[in-house]
């Protein structure tokens, strides 16, 4: 009984499923619009409600740059260079505006020979270098060790102004059968032999000794740096306080880096003269700028050091690389200098490079002015200096002729250039005409009437002006 009922609300259930069917009303199907989009315009091409809604959640096409502006590098790498101290890099420091045409990365290194032995592994190693910022007397040392770099100076920074000193122990008379001198360094070296040789002092008998071996214990001259307490019993000779352009700091590259990126390279010295200028305008502030540096010296350490640096501009740079007319003193003229000193005490032994190491492709050839017939001053009775020599340097018969005589003095004249010279002997007045003609010293050299000892060619006075 059970079992029929069931089956009977079964099947009225399924009629009236059937009836609903049946009498529910039938609307037309209509396909949904189709959205097509535009590849020309990157926009929906439909106008509908739909289509604008796709049209706004499409990603906005990056902006149109004009390749003209676009900067591009001239290094794919950064730019870098090296210098004994941070008060050589600090015209660096100052220009520190990041630039998209030229990165540069400065590092200071303990010694000048770190410095060139970060040259001689490439500016492509990041322990390495592009440039090394280096004294001149450091390249003529160094010179054998970078020769297959075949070296460069291509720019210059400045002068050592009173880094180096010559301290003499007082004599006790006893002869010495050769001449001990401490030194540390390539620049105390030249400064040394530069004086020693200007004494009459032979230059094969000069030994230099590390000031701290035994053997230094009381040595004749110590060739120290400003900062170095000075033992009892000596005194300073002279320092390149005095003799100022002795020691030029220069920017030395190899040849083959120097041309394969020379806009490279131009940049960098346009940057470097820029920084200098700062350097000079507000060394307080540039200094606090390189004692933040890691690894630099606090600020105030920084400022005695930038103070014993004379940075120089353009027109000395082009002097000095030989782009001026009757320069007394140039690069070159510095490099055979402190080779034949160095030749004459042994420290070097090969003979010099048949080509000087010195480029000016990037400085601008200037014409130092011809003052009039200066003959008055020739004669040593007319705007000569009387007052007391702060040292005398004298030539020995036989070493040189007029000639040569005359372009000696003249590069002396340069060397100390807050000074005159007064120059006396048998010659003296022809030398001196001879320097004028040749060289821009009219205002530094003087004929003198000093007394002229035996076998000596010229005596040749400082006197301050």
């Amino acid at each position: 009984m059970r079992k029929n009922v069931v089956l009977a609300v079964l099947a009225l259930l399924l009629a009236g499923m059937i009836a609903l069917l049946v009498a529910r009303p039938r609307e037309p199907y209509t396909a949904p619009r189709e959205i097509v989009e535009s590849r020309e315009a990157g926009v929906d091409a439909a106008p509908s409600g739909s289509a604008s809604a796709s049209a706004s959640a499409a990603p906005t096409p990056p902006p149109v740059v004009d390749a003209a502006s676009v900067v591009k590098p001239l290094l794919d790498r950064p730019l870098r260079v090296s210098a004994a101290g941070w008060e050589l890099l600090a015209p660096g420091v100052a220009d520190d505006k990041p630039s998209p045409e030229l990165t540069i990365e400065l590092a200071s290194a303990e010694w000048p020979e770190i410095a060139q032995a970060r040259l001689a592994r490439g500016g492509a190693d990041p322990q390495g270098a592009d440039i090394a910022l280096v004294p001149l007397p450091e390249l003529v040392l160094g010179y054998e060790r970078l020769r297959a770099l075949d070296p460069r100076v291509f720019h210059v920074v400045g002068f050592s102004r009173g880094r180096e000193e010559l301290r003499a122990l007082a004599k006790d008379g006893k002869p010495e059968p050769e001449v001990r001198v401490g030194a540390w360094d390539a620049a105390g070296r030249a400064l040394a032999l530069f004086v020693l040789g200007g004494q009459g002092v032979p230059l094969e008998k000069v030994r230099f000794l590390a000031p701290s071996v035994p053997e230094a214990k009381g040595a004749p001259w110590m060739a120290q740096l400003w900062n170095e307490p000075a033992e009892a019993g000596y005194r300073t000779v002279l320092s390149t306080a005095e003799a100022s352009r002795l020691v030029p700091l220069c920017a030395v590259a190899a040849r083959s880096s120097v041309e394969k990126n020379e806009p490279a390279f131009r940049r960098w010295v346009d940057r470097w003269q820029a920084g200098i200028g700062r350097v000079k305008a507000d060394a307080p502030e540039i200094a606090r700028l390189v004692a933040q540096r890691q690894g630099a010296p606090d600020a105030a350490s920084v400022v005695d050091r930038l103070g014993r640096v004379e940075l120089v501009d353009a027109a000395t740079v082009a002097s000095l690389l030989g782009a001026t007319e009757r320069a007394p003193m140039t690069i070159e003229s510095l490099f055979a200098l402190y080779w034949q000193l160095f030749r004459a005490a042994a420290v070097v032994t090969a003979p010099p490079p048949a080509t000087p190491p010195v480029v000016a492709t990037f400085v601008t050839p200037q014409a130092a002015p011809r003052p009039d017939a200066g003959t008055a001053r020739v004669t040593g009775d007319a705007g000569a200096p009387v007052g007391a020599a702060v040292f005398v340097f004298k030539i020995p018969e036989g070493k040189l002729d007029e000639r040569a005589l005359a372009t000696h003095v003249a590069l002396t004249s340069a060397v100390f250039d807050r000074f005159v010279v007064r120059v006396s002997g048998k010659n003296a007045r022809a030398v001196v005409a001879d320097a004028h003609a040749r060289h821009a010293v009219e205002a530094q050299v003087f004929a003198g009437s000093a007394p002229v000892p035996a076998q000596t060619a010229l005596v040749l006075e400082i006197v301050p002006r």
